[in-house]
């Protein structure tokens, strides 16, 4: 499984035609994320901010 760690700038990057099944955002900013044509089913998300 790829790891992706907060040395890694992902900022401003686009996921065509990715597929992101299970994977888990710990501790990641997903403010202004704009997702379109995206299946949901099953997603949970919390927060403690």
């Amino acid at each position: 499984m790829a790891r992706f760690t907060g040395s890694d700038e992902l900022r401003g990057a686009e996921f065509v035609d990715a597929n992101l099944r299970d994977a888990r955002f710990v501790g990641a900013d997903l403010s202004g994320v704009v997702m379109r044509g995206v299946e949901l089913r099953g997603t949970d998300a919390t927060s403690t901010r």
